[in-house]
């Protein structure tokens, strides 16, 4: 053939040949759109062949390239190369180099395959870089008449998996065999990798599968790099494995033992251990079912036991199976929650049925000895039963919560998972000691609803606190919090659980006796609130036999309310604290937010403000320069109060800590100071006059427990020492 040109679309081959007592040939395949020779096939390749000597010796060159090569949605090979010769003897030598190849949903990143050799002796290397592993394999051998069989070994193996830092290696040659009926064998082998093995008896792999495998000292902290970064297991596996594949379908076992081992858990910045003393699993595959045991114990986890079967042939894949638990120590919670206390012992049995994926579980799960204490936890739970009876897709709860030798709350309620999950819980109880640190403590008894069903929360009922105490000796610094519009960049919203929440809960306050003490008012707190949706509350709570203290006077209150229009945390607060004197009534008002409220002085005739304070503080109207001195002094005491956060505030923002402004002295010798510390031993104070020009500054530093030194600089400079002892 002296001329070979064939040309399809943009597709061409070129070439010339001879075929005689000698061999000579040239082939050029170009092949830019190879999808016109063959729809499905897509990609670039080229190839060219030199072909010389006899048809006894031949000898030949083959060189081939492409990219983006592609077999419908099957096979993806982004490149590839391919250069062989074949020399004197049948003699080839080959190698194979592609990257990018994609089958399967699994990705080799290269493969590189050499070859070189005749029929009756040659050696194959492969090495292949997944993204999760690297293989490298030798192999040595001969093949039969007309290459439909095969025998040689396996006489290097490395198995590297860097993400796990592992390096399984082949601990001496096996023997490998593929014969004429098209059965392939591997003889006995072992790989090692440190103190572990995975050995295999004489086993086929075609065409009926028929395996052994042992798995001996296998770490499981070698399996870190796809367990959670809070989670770390100690422990030492063993298993055997044993598979062969019939005409009916699978039959074998598998057996796996980590023995005795923990578990470590990341809590809090700290890592807490829990132990186990036995973790086995064993499954026994049939053709017609699937046995599955699950086996775990330990000191604090008790005793687990599952126990269940499954039908392969079946569309649900069905199981059917029954579990058991025994002594499980609820201490454990106390591990992933930061609580200080939690005790408690959980037993159940049951059976498990239905599909694999959905199962139904029927029996009954038990908690005894229950009690869970902590000073975060407004109440204390010393005694608590609970029972859950399941019933395939739902179950009923009943338990008993004790506080105290006089107090007892039952919960009572029924949970489903039959479609959306969904459940509704009625909590009673009396005498129960409910404490906000440090605020208040009570006892309240509640006869809540509680109701959750397809993202919607509902809360309904009555909450009485007939007792208790409330002391507020002052509100913390509130926090700004984040908007609830907020949108972080690059990171995909969570749809909430909880989509919205219906409340509608009255409570009634002080049907015995509830004290309240707080901005120097004291008395006995009675009324109703009803809390809707948002927590807005409405209501109103007022003090009965109150009295308010003031400037060491103890004042009748006239009116004294905590008013609810808005969220439950901000009151509004209506006090009128007076003092008669004849025909004179004087008093002190406090109104406003709860987080910030004003002080007003009133009187009746009205007078002014240091006449009416008179009233309050001396029970009669000022006589003298000394009277009036002293009810200017309460007066801007009075007016300083209201200030004192915010002047604290400031201090910080100047390195002053707690900066606060007080009156001092009287008469025409009444003055503002401010004060404030710089260090813990250097403080300053500065003064203005309120009648007199005079400003005074000083700088004192503490020496010790009772000296100090004292810098001061007004009408006269001084330095002074002072000692000061409490007797």
């Amino acid at each position: 053939m002296p001329e070979l040109k064939l040309v399809i679309g943009d597709n061409r081959v070129e070439g010339s040949g001879q075929w005689g007592q000698q061999l000579r040939a040239n082939l050029d395949l170009k092949l830019p759109a190879p999808e016109k020779i063959m729809p499905g096939l897509a990609g670039q390749a080229d190839l060219q062949l030199t072909l010389a000597g006899t048809p006894d010796e031949p000898l030949g060159e083959l060189t081939a390239s492409a990219t983006e090569l592609r077999w419908q949605d099957l096979l993806v090979v982004e490149s590839l190369s391919l250069d062989a010769q074949l020399e004197s003897g049948l003699r080839l030598t080959s190698e194979l180099q592609s990257k990018g190849i994609t089958a399967a949903g699994q990705t080799i990143e290269s493969l590189i395959v050499k070859a070189q050799g005749s029929q009756g002796d040659h050696k194959v290397a492969i090495d292949a870089q997944h993204e999760d592993a690297r293989l490298q394999f030798d192999f040595q051998g001969a093949a039969g008449d007309a290459w439909t069989s095969w025998q040689g070994e396996l006489v290097r193996g490395v198995v590297d998996v860097p993400g796990q830092e592992q390096s399984w290696v082949l601990a001496s040659p096996t023997a490998l065999a593929y014969g004429k009926n098209g059965e392939l064998n591997v003889a006995g082998h072992c790989w090692r990798w440190q103190q572990s093995s995975i050995c295999a008896d004489d086993q086929t792999l075609l065409p009926v599968p028929s395996i052994a495998y042992r798995i001996d000292s296998f770490p499981a902290s070698a399996l870190a790099p796809i367990l959670p970064e809070t989670l770390r297991w100690q422990s030492s596996i063993n298993g055997e494995i044993n598979f062969t594949s019939t005409d009916t379908g699978p039959d074998g076992r598998i057996a796996l033992d980590a023995g005795e081992g923990r578990f470590e858990l990341l809590l809090d910045g700290e890592w807490e251990t829990l132990s186990y003393e036995t973790l086995t699993t064993e499954l026994e595959l049939k053709p017609e079912q699937a046995d599955l045991a699950v086996k775990l114990s330990g000191p604090e986890l008790g005793t687990l036991s599952v126990d269940m079967s499954l039908d392969p042939m079946d569309e649900d894949r069905s199981v059917k199976g029954q579990f058991k638990l025994e002594g499980l120590d609820i201490a454990l919670a106390g591990l992933f929650t930061g609580l200080e206390e939690v005790a408690g012992e959980v037993n159940g049995e049951g059976t498990i049925s239905g599909p694999l994926m959905r199962p139904a579980v029927e029996g009954q799960i038990a908690l005894i000895n229950g009690r869970v204490v902590d000073p975060r936890l407004p109440l204390p739970l010393e005694e608590v039963v609970v029972s859950v009876d399941l019933k395939g897709y739902s179950a009923d709860i009943r338990g008993r919560i004790s506080s105290s030798d006089r107090s007892e709350a039952t919960i009572q309620g029924e949970v489903d998972w039959q479609g959306v999950p969904g459940g509704e819980i009625r909590i009673t109880g009396d005498r129960l000691p409910f404490s906000i640190e440090p605020y208040a403590h009570l006892e309240v008894a509640p006869d809540l609803t509680i109701a959750f069903r397809e993202g919607s929360l509902s809360v309904a009922g009555r909450v009485e606190v007939p007792r208790g105490d409330i002391e507020i000796e002052g509100l913390p610094e509130q926090a700004v919090s984040v908007s609830e519009d907020e949108v972080i960049i690059g990171v995909e919203p969570k749809e909430p659980l909880v989509q919205s929440l219906d409340m509608d809960v009255t409570v009634v306050v002080g049907e015995d006796r509830v004290s309240f003490i707080a901005f120097g008012v004291t008395g006995d707190l009675e009324g109703t609130l009803r809390i809707g949706n948002d927590m807005d509350t409405r209501g109103t709570l007022q003090l009965v036999d109150g009295q308010y203290e003031a400037y060491g006077q103890e004042l009748e209150l006239r009116r004294a309310r905590l008013l609810f229009v808005g969220n439950l945390v901000q009151p509004y607060l209506d006090i009128e604290a007076v003092r008669q004197v004849d025909t004179v009534v004087a008093g002190i008002r406090l109104s406003g937010p709860v987080q910030s409220p004003t002080t007003e002085v009133f009187s009746s005739p009205s007078m002014p403000q240091a006449d009416a304070l008179s009233y309050v503080i001396l029970g009669r109207a000022p006589g003298g320069q000394s009277d009036d001195g002293q009810m200017s002094r309460a007066a801007i005491s009075l007016g300083l109060t209201q200030v004192n956060k915010v002047t604290g505030q400031i201090g910080e923002g100047f390195g002053i800590r707690e900066l606060t402004l007080e009156a001092e002295g009287s008469g025409d010798q009444a003055s503002v100071v401010a004060s404030g510390y710089l260090t813990d031993e250097l403080s300053i104070r500065y003064g203005v006059g309120i009648f007199e020009p005079i400003s005074t500054v000083a700088l004192r530093y503490d020496l010790g427990k009772y000296f100090f030194l004292e810098a001061a600089s007004g009408l006269a400079a001084s330095l002074d020492i002072f000692y000061t002892r409490d007797f």
